[in-house]
Formats: structure tokens, C-alpha cells, sequence
């Protein structure tokens, strides 16, 4: 299983590095962000995560959760997430490795699995981070956006 991750998780961050780089600014415009990953540490970070369409973003749900960056590159993530209306919620936990992530989410209350990587950036003087990631479920996968805002203890 482990192995079956690590490839998914290579060949998606080769397939997501043209996407990161293309993906307009979120929110304000001239919103600028200055290339910079989670500090060594632990720390918070609670925001959306959306859908683009062809007018912006549609905004599916809420998501929080905590960081643990050890020595290095890399370090861990555990969060929950819940859609709008609150009809569907679940965990995700995952890992980082310098500005990429992989994981795991599960469907509270259901069988229902999936895998997601992406890249991340954080803005140096706002603390306001934002991603993109491929969700991997039963029917394929999709892209998914995140923003928000990061708290390092």
C-alpha cells in the first residue's frame, strides 16, 4: 500500500507542477505570493476548499486541521473536513514534503476512501496559504483548491 502511495504520489506531483504554476492568484487582486513552505514546527491552519469554474472559484466546504514539519523537508498533516451544508464531513492525514503533500481521506460514517496529492504556498507576511491537489476517488479524480490561513505555534 505504501509503495502503491508513493508512486501515486511522484507521478501526480509531476502531473501538478504545470497546474501550480498556471493557477491565477485567489482572492484580492494583485494578491502576491511569495514562494515559502511551513516553518519547522507545529502549527494550525483552518480555510476552504473549492471548485473553479468559469466565473472563479465555488467554494465546497471548510477544512482545519495541524501540521508537524520535524528536521528537514518533510512532516505531517491531520485535519477534518465538512461540506457547506454539512451533509458530508470526514479526516484526511497525510504527509509533506517541502512544497508537496499526499494522503488519505475517509468519509465519517461511511466506507468511502480516497487519495489526494498537491502543492502548497505560503504568503511570508500574511500567513495566507493556498493549494491545489488531485483527489483521487471511485469514480476518478478531481482537482481540488484550498485558502487559507496558517498559525504556526
Amino acid at each position: 500500500m505504501k509503495k502503491v502511495l508513493i508512486v501515486l504520489g511522484i507521478c501526480a506531483l509531476v502531473a501538478c507542477m504545470p497546474m501550480m504554476t498556471a493557477a491565477p492568484s485567489v482572492g484580492v487582486k494583485n494578491f502576491r505570493l511569495q514562494p515559502r513552505t511551513l516553518s519547522r514546527g507545529n502549527g494550525t491552519f483552518s480555510g476552504v476548499f473549492a471548485e473553479k469554474n468559469e466565473t472563479g472559484y465555488n467554494v465546497l466546504g471548510n477544512i482545519s486541521g495541524t501540521y508537524s514539519m520535524g528536521s528537514g523537508l518533510f512532516g505531517t498533516l491531520d485535519g477534518l473536513w465538512e461540506t457547506n451544508d454539512m451533509s458530508v464531513s470526514g479526516v484526511f492525514s497525510g504527509y509533506i514534503i517541502h512544497r508537496f503533500f499526499f494522503g488519505q481521506y475517509n468519509v465519517t460514517g461511511g466506507n468511502e476512501t480516497g487519495y489526494f496529492v498537491g502543492l502548497y504556498k505560503v504568503n511570508q507576511t500574511s500567513n495566507e496559504f493556498r493549494a491545489i491537489s488531485l483527489v483521487f476517488t471511485d469514480e476518478g479524480h478531481v482537482a481540488r483548491y484550498a485558502l487559507g490561513t496558517v498559525q504556526e505555534s
